[in-house]
Parts: structure tokens; sequence; C-alpha cells
């Protein structure tokens, strides 16, 4: 109903729902209809609009159908009023649509233009000059009051745990062709170029575009790409964790403006591999030009066209760059915090840690500058990184940094270093002679690229229980202590 309103050039709709009444009302200051132009578009309900593309005031690009707004809405409620008026014309008029009655009585292919009208009325309404557009669905029925009525609690933060009413706010937020709240956050500079131009109210409060927030990673920018009959935009975002409420993971796909079913990763999930920080991905794409004939009728989905199927293809190459990106810069970070930070044992000394950090954050886009160490760097990480600029700051000659890792655990001093060539096969871990703990950086399980890293880790804390247990038991429960503390 609400995209109808769009296309009839309205600046103003407001939605009305009173569930102890069973209403809901939809107005709208559009063009309005005369008698003739409502029976007219009953006659092609749901079938592609074949006229002008453009709406005549605002020359806005039109959604496409006629009708099927209040169609469907026939299942959910008794009857169904319009009242409408033009500009320039002394009367309007209202119809009343038995929906109930024709959903009961109606054959499965009977054309929507036999729907019944139970008479015309031609109120005066307002002035001359008024134009509108108003429908009151009337007797909502059991299945309007399940929607509404509370869900099962859900272990994840979703939508579905809200009040129905807030439940209805998000979707609408999510599927209308709203302008953002916030025209200052990354997506709306990316994406909000275009103004809407219509106002939409929800019982007396405006509504807005979701936005999930984040930083734009991915993006055409102020241009479109065009391939072949596909003309399109797009913009995706991260927060640098996982997004909330699920509902807003993957990408909200609009063409003209308005949402078209749930957001997807464009099935790029369905790879056998898998994806760590796929749920840390959002973002929008605008379809300019090119899917019109893969939309479903009740527009909430799409069927197979080839040129759904090239968009699916671009989408997968580039969600796989974009995952592979915020993985990388998340790692990493998380590598350098639990060495610098956390003071977590070390897996690989404080000078082959940087230089892995840094070879990783280039290969992600992140740009790396070096600077000089100062002695305000002495209790920070030897890299800084800057994700909203893309900037690692990697400090040169900074103390921490040490190609041999030497730290303390339980008061004993502990390093890792390569030992010599008639040992460095048979013995992971040893005591030097100053009693420091010594890990042998050259045993052969240690230089697994996958495992190495854990495996030092683990026969350290296995070699300290040694030393410092009694018994099986004893040793078994200071283990699995220490393995939680350090792998968690």
């Amino acid at each position: 109903m609400v995209s109808n309103s769009y296309d009839a050039d309205a600046t103003v709709v407001r939605i009305s729902i009173n569930l102890g009444h069973k209403e809901l009302t939809v107005e709208d200051n559009g063009n309005g209809m005369s008698v003739e132009q409502f029976e007219n578009y009953l006659r092609i309900a749901g079938q592609k609009y074949e006229g002008k593309m453009l709406s005549p005031k605002f020359q806005r690009k039109r959604i496409g159908r006629f009708g099927i707004g209040f169609l469907a809405s026939f299942p959910f409620c008794e009857s169904i009023e319009i009242t409408s008026k033009k500009e320039g014309e002394e009367s309007g008029f209202t119809a009343i649509l038995p929906s109930k009655r024709f959903v009961q009585e109606s054959e499965s292919d009977e054309d929507v233009s036999s729907i019944p009208v139970d008479g015309y009325t031609e109120p005066r309404v307002g002035k001359t000059a008024d134009h509108f557009t108003r429908i009151r669905v009337v007797g909502l029925n059991e299945l309007i009051e399940e929607y509404f009525s509370p869900k099962p609690e859900s272990r994840q933060i979703s939508i579905e745990s809200l009040p129905g009413l807030s439940r209805l706010k998000w979707n609408l937020c999510e599927t209308l062709p709203l302008d953002f709240k916030n025209k200052q956050t990354d997506l709306a500079k990316c994406l909000g170029r275009s103004i809407i131009g219509m106002e939409v109210w929800l019982n007396e409060e405006q509504l807005y575009r979701n936005d999930p927030g984040g930083q734009v990673i991915q993006s055409t920018g102020e241009t479109y790409i065009k391939k072949g009959a596909l003309e399109f935009g797009y913009a995706i975002t991260t927060n640098w964790s996982i997004i909330h409420p699920v509902e807003a993971r993957g990408l909200k796909i609009r063409m003209n403006q308005v949402g078209i079913g749930p957001r997807t990763y464009l099935d790029i999930e369905k790879e056998r591999r898998t994806f760590s920080h796929l749920y840390w991905i959002t973002g929008e794409i605008h379809i300019i030009a090119g899917l019109d004939d893969a939309l479903s009728l009740t527009r909430d989905s799409f069927v197979w066209t080839t040129e759904l199927e090239e968009l699916k293809e671009f989408f997968h190459v580039v969600l796989l760059r974009t995952h592979g990106k915020v993985e990388n810069i998340a790692q990493t970070e998380k590598a350098l915090q639990e060495a610098f930070i956390d003071k977590k044992i070390p897996s690989i000394s404080a000078a082959e840690l940087v230089e892995r950090s840094t070879k990783q954050l280039a290969a992600s886009g992140v740009e790396i500058v070096h600077v000089q160490a100062n002695e305000g760097d002495k209790g920070s990480p030897p890299v800084k990184i800057d994700k909203k600029r893309m900037v690692a700051f990697v400090i040169d000659g900074h103390p921490m940094v040490s190609n041999v890792i030497e730290f303390s655990t339980e008061g004993v001093p502990v390093r890792y270093r390569a030992f010599e060539k008639a040992v460095q096969l048979e013995l992971p871990v040893r005591v030097s002679d100053d009693g420091a703990i010594e890990i042998n950086t050259a045993y052969p399980v240690f230089k697994s690229k996958r495992k190495g890293d854990i495996m030092k880790r683990v026969h350290l804390l296995m070699f300290l229980a040694k030393r410092q247990c009694k018994s099986a038991d004893e040793m078994y429960g200071y283990l699995v202590k220490r393995f939680r503390e350090e792998f968690e």
C-alpha cells in the first residue's frame, strides 16, 4: 500500500493500527483516484504496469504493479474501504470491497476483476484542491492477532523477541522507501544521495530506514556498475563485531528504494568452507535496472533469471574478498591484543608477530606506516590499527619487540629459541642453566602452520604441570584450568 502511495507522488503517508477496534488505516496525500481509475486498477491488479514508468508530478520511477497492496490484505480482514479524491475535483468516492466473502467464495483461478464492490458513494470531501487516498482494512482477523502475539524467547538477539508493534516497525523500516535518519553514517553518506521525498508515520511516529551502522569497507561509491542489462550500486559495512539483530545480517537488496525479501549473503554460505566473520557483514545493494522481470508478484522475493544469476556471481566474488579482509584484520588485531595487552603465552617472538601482522594487514588493503619509538610507547603495543582510516602504525624500535621471546609465567622466565642441532628433533621443552624454561622453536611439531603456535603453548603448559603437580589428578585439574584461561 505504501509503495502505491510512493507511485502516486505522496509526500506523507500515515499508518495507524488499532488492534482493539481491529482496524488498520493507510492514508496518503498522493494524486488520488477517480472511480474510473480505481476500477481500472482492480482490473489489472497485480499485473506489471505498462504505462508511463514515471509518476506525473515528481517523476518518480514507479514500483511497477497496481492493486497488489490491498489485494495482499484480503486474507487478513473482513472488508477493505477505499476513499479517494483527485485534485481539482469537487467530490471523491468511497468503495467497499468484501474481502472475506471474496476469499471464501472465489475459485483459486478466478480473475481479480470479478471482485464485488459493495456500491460507491461520492461524498464531498474537503476542498477542490485536496487530493488523497485512504484505505481502511476493517475486521482484522486471527492471522493478524497471531502476528502481534508474543513470540517464544530466542537464544539469539532477534526482532522476533520484540513486542508485535515494534516488530512491525522494524520490518517497515527494512522494506519501505525511507530516508536515513542520521545522514552522517557511512552507509547513509554512501547510498543516501537520492532523497526519497516521502515521510511515513506509524501511529504518529516517523519511520526511517534501518541502518545497522558501522564502517563501509567495500562500495561502488558515487558510481554504478553496469553488467549487460544489470545496473546497480552497493555498500558493504561492518562494525567489527557480530551484527545484531540476526535479521540485520547480510545485504538488503532494494529496487526503486524498496526492500525485497530478507537480507542475504547470496548463497555464499553454501560454500564448503567456514566463514568465521560472515555475520560481521551487512549492507545494501541498490538495483537500478535489470531485475524487473525477476521480481515475484508479492514483491518479497525473486524468480530465477540470467540477470539474477549474474548478480549472485558478482557478489560471490565481492563477499569472498570482503570477508577475507574483515577476517584478516580482526584476527590480526586479536593476536596483537593477546600478545601485548592480555599478555597470554606467546607462540612466536614479538618480532615475528609484528612481521606476520604487517604482511596480513597489507594483504587486506591496510596502509602500513612506520614510525619511530619514543618514551610514550613503552606501555602500548608495537602495532596500532586505525580501522576507520585503514592504516596500521608500526613502531620501529619498540622495547617489546625482540627476536627471542622472553616472558614470565608463575614467576618462571620462559624463552623461545631454536635448540642446538643435536637435540632439535627430540627435545621440545627444557630448563636452561639459569633456571628459565626454554621452548625449542625448531621442534618439528612446532613448525606446523596450522597447529604449531597452539602446540608450543600446550607443551609449555604440560611442562609446567609436570614441575608443579604431585599427582595425575592434580595435573589434570591444573591443565583444565590453564587451557581454559589460554584458549577461551
